[in-house]
């Protein structure tokens, strides 16, 4: 079973451990989720991620998942959005 995440995941921390809250950076219990859902070979998990910075989309696999960052749309847009 696939399962897609939308969540605003700090996509820095796939790279480098989390020090601490950063500055503008909401829902620091998500890296914690995707590592205990790390070896979970029953379902397919994907992170979808909206980089407010991102110029381009990215990809990477950490704990046996996916994640995908994608650059945020523009304002109105995401005043629409929430």
């Amino acid at each position: 079973m696939k399962i897609a995440l939308i969540a605003q995941f700090p996509f820095d921390v796939l790279e480098r451990p989390m020090e601490g809250r950063g500055a503008g950076q909401t829902a620091t219990w998500l890296p914690q989720l995707a590592a205990a859902f790390e070896g979970r070979t029953d379902f397919e998990i994907h992170w979808c991620v909206l980089g407010h910075k991102a110029t381009e989309p990215r990809t990477q696999k950490k704990w046996g998942q996916t994640f995908h960052l994608i650059p945020s749309p523009g304002f109105s847009m995401s005043l629409l959005l929430g």
